[in-house]
């Protein structure tokens, strides 16, 4: 079945990837939503450069497209229609976990544009699956956070065992509320890691995001 992996840059993105393809499926390529301007992620925040660079190390073909919000919808729909006529696309494979309205737009979307909806992460409990995630080796730093909920000083801290044991009360360990974004440096899926530092910080929206600038190293010490 000719599928396709949504990549944020993001553990939870990774990390259904990484089932998805240990589980046999047939990954054609990873896609990524970037903002109106084509230059970052939509809710990481990540730059058109990082995230095309991260799929190129997981060694899976990369496709981004500019998806301005007014229509996203109908955006997504023409893509997927594209895809069904230049690759074959039967399946999606989506990183959502546990909100229920995510999933009911997503299945909607999927059943009306005739493809399969994957999502190899969906009813995990959070704790366990953010533990699980660490144990599998995946990296990963955080981006982007909920200026209401995590403040800047959460900008660039590990996401790892003691970031969770300091979330605030109440704030989903995965983030799945949209608490927090993350970038993953390091894993599995990679061919090599990536080096990096903390660029400039920026408030937008009621979000904070984190630049990410890239080295230009591939193996060797962790950032």
């Amino acid at each position: 079945m000719n599928t396709v992996c949504l990549w944020s840059g993001g553990k939870d993105s990774a990390y259904a990837f990484y089932l998805a393809r240990t589980a046999g499926q047939h990954i054609k390529a990873l896609i990524s939503f970037l903002d109106e301007e084509g230059a970052v992620s939509r809710s990481h925040g990540l730059s058109a450069e990082v995230i095309a660079l991260q799929a190129e190390a997981t060694g899976m073909p990369h496709l981004s497209r500019a998806m301005p919000q007014r229509n996203f919808e109908g955006d997504f729909k023409d893509w997927i229609a594209l895809l069904k006529k230049e690759i074959g696309l039967e399946a999606m494979i989506f990183g959502d976990i546990h909100l229920q309205e995510h999933k009911q737009w997503i299945e909607r979307v999927c059943r009306e544009t005739e493809i399969l909806p994957l999502l190899p992460l969906w009813g995990r409990n959070p704790k366990g699956l953010a533990e699980e995630i660490l144990a599998s080796g995946f990296k990963a730093v955080v981006v982007s956070t909920r200026a209401d909920v995590l403040g800047e000083e959460w900008l660039g801290k590990p996401y790892d065992p003691s970031f969770l044991e300091t979330l605030p009360p109440g704030t989903d360990p995965l983030g799945e509320k949209g608490e927090f974004h993350t970038f993953v440096y390091d894993g599995p899926i990679f061919q090599r890691p990536f080096h990096f530092h903390p660029g400039e910080k920026r408030q937008k929206e009621g979000h904070w995001f984190l630049e990410i600038v890239l080295d230009g190293g591939s193996a060797g010490d962790e950032p």
